[in-house]
């Protein structure tokens, strides 16, 4: 039977290779807020490679009114491993199940896929002013390719179709445990290094020459706060990474990224690139040693070639 699930009533998706304690893990929150103790992080994930959780949920960190700017980012989607618009956040609003969520989910021995959509608009925080911005809608799609990697495709649609087109600035966030991190200037990929330790690297998928920009921000207070993680102790808090792939575009947009998890004492990535000629959302992995992976995800069924081969679906891979 798979390791992996997907929690129907709840929308939550675990993807794991094995039970192992040093298993390679991806959760994915593609569930409704809830109605306590809720945060703005529809379509977050955590991750931990070989065991070792890497990119994580950074939790409520405290309910105390002596820190209301920390409260925001905890809370809020800057606070987490998701999509903003324009510096706005996600909408936080109460929200229960009534009914098992039909998001499109399949498993097997080659990959776990599992889609969902966030559509309630994005809202002015301490972090943007302006009106709430319902004209956008954000519909992620996590591949597991196992045991090897993740392909996350964040693809930022109009809520109505052909409406409120404009240019926004989307901002795809990896919330990283406190750790050093390493950066390649011409991919853009990034990697925690911790030595003697599985770590965790982030390969973005550059469908344009320019307009992809790479920030990691730690311990940032000015001109807003982004980059920390609640220590545990108290309402304390500590510096650490947020890698924050920044796309500037009309919709429909596109972010598209590999998780690639290394062991300790491994080093290598594989090449990501877009396949020329392809819509966008095509990519083509070359892994470390020589095999090729194709791969395509839509945010609605339809038809699309890949690999030689024609397809009507969500998304393919072809290796």
């Amino acid at each position: 039977k798979s390791p992996s699930h997907y929690f129907n009533w709840a929308g939550y998706t675990a993807m794991r290779d094995t039970y192992g304690p040093k298993a390679n893990f991806l959760f994915f929150d593609a569930g409704p807020c809830g109605a306590f103790h809720r945060n703005a992080d529809k379509l977050m994930v955590i991750v931990a490679s070989h065991g070792r959780t890497l990119i994580e949920d950074r939790g409520i960190h405290t309910y105390s009114p002596h820190k209301p700017e920390f409260r925001t980012y905890f809370q809020f989607s800057y606070g987490h491993s998701t999509v903003v618009v324009d510096r706005k956040s996600q909408r936080d609003d109460a929200e229960l199940p009534k009914q098992a969520l039909d998001c499109p989910w399949a498993s097997n021995d080659t990959l776990d896929y599992n889609a969902a959509d966030y559509r309630r608009g994005y809202i002015k925080t301490a972090y943007a002013t302006g009106e709430t911005d319902a004209g956008v809608s954000h519909h992620r799609s996590v591949v597991f390719v196992k045991p090897d990697y993740w392909i996350v495709t964040d693809r930022m649609v109009p809520t109505v179709p052909n409406q409120s087109l404009h240019p926004r600035t989307f901002e795809q966030l990896w919330q990283y445990i406190p750790c050093r991190m390493e950066k390649d200037e011409e991919t853009l990929s990034v990697t925690s290094a911790t030595l003697d330790e599985p770590n965790l690297a982030l390969i973005p998928v550059k469908h344009e020459p320019e307009g992809l920009e790479l920030e990691i921000a730690e311990g940032r207070r000015e001109p807003y706060i982004l980059g920390w993680a609640a220590s545990g102790d108290d309402d304390l808090v500590r510096p650490a990474p947020t890698v924050i792939y920044r796309k500037q575009s009309a919709i429909p947009a596109i972010l598209q990224t590999v998780l690639w998890p290394n062991d300790k004492g491994e080093t290598g990535l594989p090449k990501v690139e877009p396949i020329a000629g392809a819509p966008g959302g095509s990519m083509k992995v070359t892994l470390p040693n020589g095999r090729v992976d194709l791969h395509y995800s839509a945010s609605e069924p339809c038809k699309f070639e890949l690999g030689g081969s024609r397809f009507h679906a969500l998304a393919a891979l072809v290796r």
